[in-house]
């Protein structure tokens, strides 16, 4: 029988049995439920007989959402990004402001920050300086510029090759002549850090010496092995034995251990100058890693005001998963004094060192960021306790040309011979750019109602050059001119009410 006479039958015979006259169970209320129910049935079906196109796959209804709250995208098993876009997102991620103070985490394509529950620092000392040498064949790298770093970041370059590593006790600074890791319960115990040079402070202003005597501020960004970003603060040489630290003292503070609700006293020998420490109250909830996930290991720290109110530490763990944590401000001057940065892996607090295993090599990145083109230059100095038992391995490489201005040098474990130097910038001028941070209204020499910006010099570099440029859409430039005398340049606009910006050249001559 043809379709179209197939379909007219059954839906003549579904007519007849809706229309059929009620059999007698039917006048029960069961039966009027079950003729009901039939009806029902008869229609389902006929709709399937008349369009038998959706009769074999009945349409699904919609999926009910199970929660209100908004999905975070997540790229595609099938569009995984490459390194060069998961690393320009990650350079963009760590530039984007904190929304507030806490902790936040941010994951490929997130654009902007996830808030998170924060991490506990550790109660554990990550040491000043002591007269151990911080690598293997002497003090470390550390990377110098002559304006002011707002957020420095240290990463590993390719070439970084580790197999295994185990932390060794280091007791007053003395670490054992040929450490190894046989038997070590302590493996894969390590921290990177980046820490700042020592540096006069405000919040020396209570020690017996005030700010211009022994006391000065020292701040570290720490990564530990164990778990967790945080930011812990020095105050050296605060006083001799029995000073009081300064306020917010820690209520918890014990012997040999720091807090994080405040200041408490330390001496590296009894009767010794007191050192006062604190650590922030929030840390950034980055995972434990072992030592073999190095290369893709990344740490950043900021001064108040660079990503946010606050100082942050911004901890970035394989597959590009970024944890930060905002810190205290115990140094509210950091951003003006902060000029040379130290990074590296080292042992995981108390001055212990980080011994690895044959064969390993690190090529370590010290990037910084001081509003400036300018490559900072390499200064042979360390400023932390720790160590590990790696060798530099000849002058670092100068680099102008990245994301961020940077050193590069390489450490291995082979023969150590004798300790490289830093090399300054080769040939030529040693130069820098300082940029305006303000404008102001002024008039020209005609009384002229202006905008300038001025670029000033620091001291014991000599004025070279300069440039600049207004905003304001419709905005000119009346004049740029040098003040030597002052070691300054300047911009002058032709309206008020806009934001132009100075740059002055700055050189070592």
């Amino acid at each position: 029988m043809p379709d179209g006479l197939l379909r007219s039958a059954k839906r003549q015979a579904l007519v007849s049995l809706v229309r059929e006259p009620a059999a007698k169970s039917f006048s029960s209320p069961r039966g009027r439920l079950t003729k009901l129910l039939c009806v029902m049935f008869a229609l389902n079906l006929m709709a399937g007989l008349l369009d038998p196109a959706t009769a074999a796959e009945p349409e699904t209804p919609p999926e009910t959402p199970r929660s209100t709250e908004t999905a975070i995208p997540r790229t595609p098993e099938h569009h995984k990004p490459t390194p060069e876009q998961l690393e320009d997102w990650r350079q963009s991620i760590v530039k984007t402001p904190q929304p507030n103070a806490g902790c936040f985490r941010a994951e490929y394509p997130d654009r902007e920050w996830r808030s998170v529950p924060c991490k506990k620092p550790p109660n554990k000392l990550y040491l000043p300086k002591t007269p151990v040498e911080q690598v293997g064949n002497g003090p470390d790298f550390s990377a110098t510029v002559t304006g002011l770093i707002s957020r420095a970041e240290g990463s590993f370059e390719p070439g970084t090759s580790v197999a295994s590593e185990c932390a060794v006790q280091c007791p007053k600074g003395s670490c054992p002549a040929d450490p190894t890791c046989a038997g070590s319960t302590a493996v894969n115990e390590y921290s990177l850090q980046v820490n700042t040079q020592t540096f006069k402070t405000s919040t020396c202003a209570g020690s017996p010496g005030g700010i211009d005597g022994g006391c000065l501020g020292w701040q570290q960004f720490v990564y530990s092995s164990s778990g967790g970003g945080f930011i812990q603060y020095w105050l050296e040489t605060y006083g001799p034995a029995g000073t009081s630290c300064p306020k917010p003292q820690g209520k918890s503070c014990k012997a040999g251990s720091v807090s994080s609700d405040g200041w408490c006293p330390y001496s590296f020998n009894p009767g010794g100058a007191v050192y006062c420490v604190v650590n922030a109250a929030s840390g950034a909830p980055a995972p434990a890693e072992p030592i073999t996930s190095l290369p893709e290991l990344k740490l950043d720290g900021a001064a108040a005001g660079a990503i946010g109110p606050n100082d942050t530490i911004i901890v970035t763990t394989p597959g590009g998963v970024v944890n930060s944590a905002s810190g205290n401000n115990y140094f509210p001057d950091l951003g003006q004094k902060w000029q040379t940065v130290e990074f590296n892996v080292f042992g995981d607090s108390g001055g212990d060192q980080a011994v690895f295993s044959a064969g390993t090599t690190i090529v370590v990145r010290t990037q910084v960021d001081s509003v400036s083109t300018i490559a900072p230059t390499c200064n042979n100095e360390s400023f932390t306790g720790e160590s590990n038992n790696l060798s530099l391995v000849g002058a670092p490489t100068v680099v102008a040309t990245t994301a961020l201005p940077s050193i590069v040098f390489k450490e291995s474990n082979a023969a150590g011979g004798t300790p490289p130097t830093c090399t300054p910038s080769a040939g030529g001028l040693n130069c820098t750019e300082i940029i305006s941070s303000g404008s102001t209204s002024c008039t020209d020499a005609g009384g002229g109602a202006s905008t300038c910006a001025f670029a000033t010099c620091p001291a014991g570099l000599t004025l070279m050059g300069g440039g600049g440029a207004c905003s304001a859409g419709d905005s000119k430039i009346k004049s740029l001119f040098p003040v030597e005398r002052l070691g300054r340049f300047s911009i002058v606009c032709d309206k008020q009410g806009v934001d132009p910006q100075a740059i002055a050249i700055c050189c070592h001559l």
